[in-house]
């Protein structure tokens, strides 16, 4: 059992916080509040499981309405930097902050918390500011750095994907998701930008325990291992994604190969409204079929495309081309290296929805796993197909609508 957080005692007068020989902020504080208990690899990247005391955050602290929305982040990030000239009093690490989730995790369960603060030593804090006991525990941490970007097969990501591609890495390590601390962590160095970590609360896996993972490596590990069937050796890691809400740029094409068709029209229509090219400025891609409910003539299919359309760009609409807004939404999130080669990648439509399946996460088409998830998407519930290049290599993302529900996240 953790001991609670005690404050160091005064430091030697030869103390200089800002001398090179000094670690960096982020390894003082483990020095003084975490205790090092295992570190595995995931392909190159480092997790580390921290048993740390209970540690007092000061800042500001919002709770959502009921169980299934979110407190208003953005409301309470503004308040936070809003009263950045109040002072907190004896606090650990000036240069770091940390934008803290409190029972995401629990599905639904307890109404979600965001917390935007700083640890402190001390609970005498101005009145203006909320404070909150994160409790004592196993916690797992890793870097976001190029390798935590390498296990979900992109350079961009929120904080919600790596906790989820962090609660598989520790299931395959002995650990699971602690179910009484629900708390995530994303802590960074807001001062210099040195680094960024995340951490999640976990406990030790009982012996008789069997996770129900998917049946999918993370890519790096994938990689590293020889072809030996269909999509083998190309999949990156699965994880749940949430799409903002966007104007979006709306094309549909019926034809034998709409997939071709609707993404060069669409593409040369971006670059004649807004002189961009899709990828450029925030712009992003996503087509889907489009047949629930729908007449398909034979021999053809239907297929849409919808560009995200870039905050301050404002371009109308026309004949062919329609402006809508997207809502938004979860998706379970699954990336194929490749996708062309073998003309192979409608398979791992089926990988998602089995583990959506196994992992009781409802999607929102309502099929089956077994069902021919083309014939469930529409509008409503598109199954995205985003094609993209990273470091020269081309890869597909797709994207199953589902309701965030799940025991592994």
């Amino acid at each position: 059992m953790s001991e609670p957080l005690k404050k160091p005692g005064h430091q030697p007068e030869s103390y200089d916080p800002k001398a090179p020989e000094i670690v960096n902020m982020v390894e003082q504080a483990q020095q003084q509040t975490e205790k090092l208990i295992e570190t595995f690899t995931v392909g190159k990247a480092v997790f580390e499981i921290f048993d740390r005391p209970e540690v007092l955050w000061v800042g500001t602290l919002a709770w959502a309405e009921n169980n299934h929305d979110e407190p208003d982040i953005d409301a309470l990030l503004k308040k936070f930097q809003a009263m950045c000239e109040v002072p907190k009093l004896e606090r650990m690490n000036p240069d770091w902050s940390a934008g803290i989730s409190i029972n995401y995790s629990l599905n639904g369960k307890a109404p979600r918390g965001t917390m935007f603060g700083q640890e402190t030593w001390s609970n005498q804090q101005d009145s203006r500011y909320d404070m909150f006991t994160q409790p004592a525990g196993l916690y797992l941490r890793v870097r976001q750095d190029k390798y935590a970007k390498k296990l979900l097969g992109k350079k961009h990501f929120d904080s919600g994907e790596l906790y989820a591609a962090m609660a598989d890495a520790a299931a395959r390590h002995g650990y699971r998701r602690a179910a009484g601390n629900p708390i995530e962590i994303y802590y960074h160095d807001h001062a210099n930008g040195t680094a960024e970590y995340a951490y999640v609360s976990v406990e030790k896996t009982p012996e008789s325990y069997d996770p129900k993972t998917p049946e999918i490596v993370n890519m790096v590990e994938q990689a590293q291992q020889p072809k030996q069937g269909p999509l083998q050796g190309r999949l990156s890691a699965i994880t749940l994604v949430d799409l903002p809400k966007a104007k979006v740029a709306s094309y549909e094409v019926t034809s034998k190969n709409p997939e071709q068709e609707s993404g060069e029209f669409i593409a040369a229509w971006i670059r004649e409204k807004l002189g961009l090219r899709v990828g450029e400025s925030g712009t992003r891609s996503f087509g889907f079929d489009c047949h629930k409910n729908r007449k398909i003539p034979k021999g053809q299919r239907i297929y849409h495309q919808y560009v995200l359309l870039p905050k301050g760009f404002e371009v109308a609409g026309d004949k062919k081309v329609t402006i809508k807004d997207f809502p938004g939404g979860t998706f379970a999130r699954i990336a194929v290296r490749d996708p062309f080669i073998d003309s192979d990648f409608p398979l791992a439509w089926g990988v998602l929805l089995e583990w959506a399946a196994e992992n009781h996460i409802p999607n929102r088409l309502g099929c089956k796993k077994d069902d021919i998830y083309s014939l469930f998407s529409c509008e409503e519930s598109p199954c995205f197909e985003e094609v993209y290049k990273e470091d020269g290599v081309q890869y597909m993302a797709m994207y199953l609508p589902v309701n965030r529900h799940c025991n592994s996240t």
